[in-house]
């Protein structure tokens, strides 16, 4: 009799376990089907996402280069999608200056200048958009051309989202986008249903709401791109996002923003009639460039003024191998004056787009800034190291120690702290209301008159043109009387 261990077991026992192993093959077959089907679609919606995209990043680029339009990005909370995406299109340099993700609060504070109130919010996306639009403008400010030729556009765009983090958010899934140029602001939201998506899947969302934006800011593209792309970036076929606005404001004018303190100045480019303007941004001089500064009321603006500037301008050419920037500048608050008004402003400003002398010799025409300086040490404050081009009676108000508290050792301080900065005082010859010839020689004597140590101090500080290349004998106030008799 055979052991059970040597008996054969019946035909039917190997059956059950030859099916198990086909079956397991089988649901693994499936499982690797499914998976690779998955990755597939992820895929090709990830590439749909990237062409549709790159197609309207494309277009912006075409319409920033053929209009000379300047962006500086800025972002915080996500958008890192949306600066791969821009970056993915050749040539997206002459467009985009900067991107810049300042991330942690305190970069945050130091970009926008001011303390952060709340991360995620309309007021911070405006804040960020016009912290980046000030830097396009100061980027451009470094062209060699910047004072001679239309400025580039310059459009800021900020966004602060919240997006899928390790914890969860009691708050909402949303991201602001702000664009700021020199006329209006616009700002969107787009709020996001809670776990609806991956990190990956918000942070497009949240590309595609900056694109928008940015689209929008340029081309006047293109609200079905963002709906699509947010369709595309989920696999819930009925899905819930929220979008508000974009809502316009717009800016108050540059001579508007001066007059409430906003800004300090704002600078009218030649024959441009959008001015930029912001509190922290002068055209300073430099290593390569000279700012002339030539300070007054022009009212109105005459030959004799445009005169005096190219005679600066070739006296100073005489000192120094620098690029040489003129800028005529007006205070809407002066110290021996009445504040003026912005309709004044703009008459004045008005003046300068197109000049001609008698004979018709057309002028070139030069920048002109508003400021709320009234005095020097203030002007210089807004535009370091300048030279100023003066009347030698004005130059005469300069040293007075009654602008010092009457006290002529406080004018010797504050003028010898301009003096070591940079500053320096081109003086043109006048003659004054009793027919005295006022030239440079006066001034040295009048500092030689308050003390010797003065005049030792500040006797370089005061630059020489002479009377063969300019003398005006009638002011702006003596040609206002004969116009009004």
């Amino acid at each position: 009799m055979r052991s059970p261990r040597n008996q054969m077991a019946p035909k039917g026992h190997y059956f059950v376990p030859i099916v198990a192993i086909f079956s397991t093959l089988a649901v693994l077959k499936a499982v690797q089907q499914l998976w690779s089907s998955s990755i597939k679609s992820i895929e090709r919606r990830s590439q749909s996402n990237t062409r549709s995209s790159l197609d309207v990043i494309a277009r912006m680029y075409d319409t920033a280069k053929r209009d000379g339009i300047k962006m500086v990005i800025a972002t915080t909370g996500s958008g890192g999608e949306a600066i791969a995406q821009l970056c993915q299109v050749p040539g997206m340099s002459s467009l985009i200056q900067e991107m810049i993700v300042p991330y942690a609060e305190e970069s945050s504070e130091q970009f926008v200048g001011s303390a952060v109130k709340k991360w995620v919010s309309k007021e911070m996306a405006i804040e960020l958009a016009r912290a980046a639009h000030r830097r396009s403008v100061e980027i451009s400010a470094k062209s060699p051309d910047f004072f001679t030729k239309p400025r580039p556009r310059s459009i800021g765009l900020g966004c602060t989202a919240a997006v899928v983090s390790t914890r969860p958010k009691k708050g909402d899934h949303q991201a602001y986008v702000a664009t700021c140029d020199d006329l209006k602001i616009r700002v969107c939201r787009l709020v996001m249903a809670k776990n609806m998506r991956n990190r990956q899947e918000e942070d497009r969302c949240v590309a595609a709401l900056i694109i928008r934006m940015a689209s929008e800011a340029i081309t006047g593209d293109t609200e079905s791109y963002l709906l699509r792309q947010l369709k595309q970036n989920t696999s819930v076929p009925k899905i819930t996002d929220v979008i508000e606005g974009p809502n316009e404001a717009p800016r108050q004018t540059p001579v508007q923003r001066v007059l409430s303190g906003e800004c300090s100045f704002a600078l009218f480019l030649p024959n441009e009639k959008v001015a930029y303007c912001d509190t922290r941004l002068s055209p300073s001089s430099s290593n390569d460039a000279l700012t002339l500064l030539y300070p007054g009321s022009f009212n109105p603006l005459h030959e004799g003024h445009l005169v005096l500037a190219k005679a600066a301008i070739s006296r100073a050419a005489k000192e120094t191998d620098r690029k040489i920037n003129l800028i005529f500048e007006i205070s809407v608050s002066n110290a021996d004056k009445a504040t003026i008004d912005q309709k004044e402003i703009l008459s004045r400003v008005s003046q300068f787009s197109s000049q001609a002398s008698e004979d018709g010799k057309t002028f070139e025409s030069f920048p002109v800034a508003i400021t709320t300086a009234k005095y020097f040490v203030d002007k210089a404050k807004l535009f370091p190291g300048c030279w100023f081009v003066v009347g030698a009676d004005t130059a005469i108000r300069i040293i007075d120690p009654k602008y010092y508290d009457s006290n002529k050792w406080n004018m010797f301080r504050v003028l010898c702290g301009l003096y070591e900065s940079g500053v320096r005082f081109t003086v043109g010859v006048r003659v004054d209301k009793h027919g005295k010839l006022l030239t440079t020689q006066t001034i040295l004597d009048e500092l030689k008159a308050l003390d010797e140590v003065i005049y030792d101090g500040l006797k370089h500080m005061f630059v020489d043109i002479p009377e063969k290349d300019f003398r005006l004998d009638l002011s702006s106030t003596e040609i206002r009387s004969k116009m009004n008799k």
